[in-house]
């Protein structure tokens, strides 16, 4: 089996392994590996060549149905992360608007004209 193919199959392999962590919780270490592997992964597919074993052919099968595997857990990160934000430009737009509140108090001042 070629090496190219061998090392596409070890990171398909560890994407496979990080992208069915639960979304939740899933560190930002975590994201930032997803992330590398993906670019190495990436790197690698177009020095791949077409298997002419049946051993290459079964790993080239494999990474395919891992590939798929991979795209729809990371969907799902995806919703999660696209949730979170939403949520906390939430809170931010209802915490500017608490804010708000609090400084026009600040604002005005009260002079007792009577002493």
């Amino acid at each position: 089996m070629h090496q190219t193919l061998k090392e596409c199959q070890q990171l398909t392999q560890q994407l496979v392994e990080l992208s069915r962590i639960v979304p939740s919780e899933l560190s930002d270490e975590q994201h930032e590996q997803i992330t590398i592997l993906l670019d190495k992964r990436e790197q690698l597919l177009p020095q791949l060549q077409k298997p002419e074993t049946d051993e290459e052919k079964q790993a080239a099968a494999t990474i395919v149905e891992q590939s798929d595997e991979i795209s729809r857990n990371l969907t799902e990160i995806k919703k999660h992360i696209q949730i979170k934000i939403k949520d906390l430009k939430k809170k931010q737009q209802s915490n500017k608007q608490y804010l708000g509140y609090n400084n026009s108090a600040v604002d005005g001042y009260f002079y007792d004209k009577r002493r």
